[in-house]
């Protein structure tokens, strides 16, 4: 089975909690081939921020919200030749196995591990 994986994360006015995904998905034990991260024209300092990063493919567009930012970046996913598109918002965090055991799961998707979720209230 072809394990490459292409990354989406969405943002939006969240550089904290994005800084801290970007980190986690580096730090994969399965690394993601590309990270594809979708701004919804965030005005807090993440589109200066991205553009300082040299690993990750980005894309900024209007605030289309969750739903059209995974629009954006399942779009962007399918250019690659990757097989899987992995997705999520920027207010978690996977464990640092996370990627490798949804890779592993059988038919029946059973995991054990799912990836830490931050309330933006604390």
């Amino acid at each position: 089975m072809n394990k490459s994986v292409a990354t989406v994360v969405i943002t939006f006015n969240r550089l904290n909690f994005l800084k801290e995904i970007i980190d986690a998905l580096r730090n994969q034990s399965h690394k993601p081939d590309e990270i594809i991260v979708v701004n919804n024209s965030s005005s807090d300092g993440t589109e200066e921020w991205l553009a300082e990063q040299n690993d990750l493919i980005i894309i900024t567009q209007g605030n289309v919200g969750s739903s059209g930012g995974q629009y954006t970046g399942f779009k962007r996913a399918m250019e690659t030749n990757c097989h899987w598109v992995w997705t999520m918002d920027d207010d978690v965090v996977p464990a640092s196995d996370c990627l490798e055991t949804l890779l592993n799961c059988d038919d029946n998707l059973q995991l054990v591990r799912t990836p830490l979720r931050y309330l933006p209230d604390g």
